[in-house]
This record gives C-alpha cells, sequence and structure tokens, in this order.
C-alpha cells in the first residue's frame, strides 16, 4: 500500500511538467522571434482619437466647481455646511457667509 501511495504521488508530480514545458517554450519562442499578439497589432495600426474639447456649458460648469471650491476651502467648510454651500454655489448662485464659517474647524 505504502509503495503504491508513493507511486502515484510521483505520477501526479511529473504530470505538470509537459504542460508547464509547452508554456515556456512558446513564450521564449514568441519573445525572440518578435512577433506580437494579434490584439497588440491591431492597437498599433489604429489612430490615435483626437482629444476632445469640452463644449461651453461643460467648461462653465468645470470653472464654478474649481471656484466653489476654493470658497468652500476658504471659508473651511466642511461637512453638511459645506454640502449646503455648494448645491446653490454649483447652480450659479453664490450663497452668503454663514456664522459658523467664520470660525475656521479645528481639525485633529
Amino acid at each position: 500500500m505504502h509503495v503504491l501511495s508513493i507511486l502515484i504521488l510521483i505520477l501526479a508530480l511529473s504530470l505538470p511538467a509537459p504542460a508547464m514545458a509547452q508554456s515556456i517554450t512558446a513564450t521564449t519562442t514568441t519573445r525572440t522571434t518578435g512577433a506580437r499578439p494579434a490584439a497588440t497589432r491591431a492597437a498599433a495600426q489604429t489612430p490615435p482619437r483626437p482629444a476632445r474639447t469640452p463644449t461651453p456649458a461643460q467648461a462653465a460648469q468645470h470653472q464654478r466647481m474649481r471656484d466653489c471650491n476654493a470658497e468652500a476651502r476658504r471659508r473651511s467648510l466642511t461637512g453638511t455646511s459645506r454640502k449646503e454651500f455648494m448645491r446653490p454655489c454649483l447652480r450659479g448662485n453664490m450663497p452668503a457667509a454663514t456664522g459658523n464659517a467664520a470660525a475656521p474647524v479645528a481639525r485633529q
């Protein structure tokens, strides 16, 4: 019984070796011949897409986002007060300063 289990173990360990040798050979052959996979060849042949320019509405929204973020940082707004400030600001209605915005928030 002991000899049979040893033979099964040896057989099990020897089976993956030919499959592994084939994959190493295929990889080595591909690298040495310089052949590229079909997906890489296709990607190399397609021309790059031109960069898209934002529409005027998108550019205005991006600028509002930058301005509102800068103003919220300047006012040291965080959490709910920042959300309450950003909502109308991004719509184009700059809200007035709130009472808690004057005092900077202490960070730990």
